[in-house]
């Protein structure tokens, strides 16, 4: 009598990762995701080996000039063969704890069609519990229900959420100077978006936003804990406050809009 063999299926998925300038750091993130049906890798004009390195994983390798986060990542999503999307980013690994996770999402049906994913944000070498407070992004989703939003730090809206357990690894640097040139960057779109909007400079929060900002990562979320790393995080942050002012009064300069 012959064994029956029951086939272990599950639906597909794509992993979408935006890049720039991530020789570095995408190997070890591509490598972690292999086991996915598809990878999509969108570029915004990397000038060392990423493209090449890219390729190495997959041929949906694209170039998209850099507007926001959200924009290259719905780029991405838009590229994808499949309907259940994994974002992940250049900097971010995938554990074999959260691959499991994931293969057990994608093997049965959920009234979910979104799942927040914890983050276990690495500072060199130093794992960050406190100063950054709760970080568990949505990360896999259903691109027929949701999308990105948001120019900084983007969201996916439109769905019923979930939560998975396991971690992703972010190693959010490699060096400091990376480290405080990528949030400087951040600062300036969201200082440009902001200002769209009608937010104007303002020398009471000039003074007052990075003091509030650092008591509120080192003293109220007990980034303290965290050591030097934890100190570190909450000072950059705090005087990010205060180039956030800077730019918003840079920009009325430019555009000639008042500023009270």
């Amino acid at each position: 009598m012959k064994e029956e063999v029951v086939e272990n299926t599950r639906e597909k998925v794509s992993a979408v990762v935006i890049t720039l300038n991530e020789e570095s750091n995408l190997p070890k993130c591509l490598d972690s995701i292999q086991w996915m049906d598809e990878i999509v890798v969108v570029d915004a004009g990397s000038q060392d080996d990423t493209c090449n390195l890219a390729k190495r994983y997959t041929e949906k390798v694209f170039q998209k000039n850099f507007v926001d986060y959200a924009s290259q990542k719905n780029y991405g999503v838009f590229r994808a063969s499949n309907d259940w999307i994994f974002s992940i980013d250049a900097d971010e690994v995938m554990p074999l704890q959260l691959k499991a996770e994931v293969e057990n999402i994608l093997s049965q049906e959920t009234k979910e069609q979104m799942f927040a994913v914890p983050r276990q944000n690495i500072f060199f070498g130093h794992h960050l519990k406190y100063v950054l407070g709760r970080d568990e992004p949505v990360r896999l989703f259903r691109r027929s229900i949701a999308h990105f939003e948001g120019p900084v730090h983007e969201k996916v809206v439109g769905g019923t959420v979930g939560r998975l357990s396991a971690p992703l690894l972010h190693y959010s640097c490699n060096s400091y100077r990376e480290w405080v040139q990528k949030h400087r960057r951040y600062v300036r779109i969201d200082a440009r978006r902001q200002f769209k909007q009608g937010r104007c400079f303002s020398w009471i929060r000039l003074c007052l936003s990075p003091w509030r900002t650092f008591f509120y990562r080192y003293a109220l979320l007990e980034g303290w804990k965290d050591g030097w790393a934890g100190f570190t995080v909450a000072l950059e942050m705090s005087f990010s406050m205060f180039l956030f002012q800077i730019e918003l009064r840079r920009l009325a300069r430019l555009t000639k809009v008042p500023c009270k």
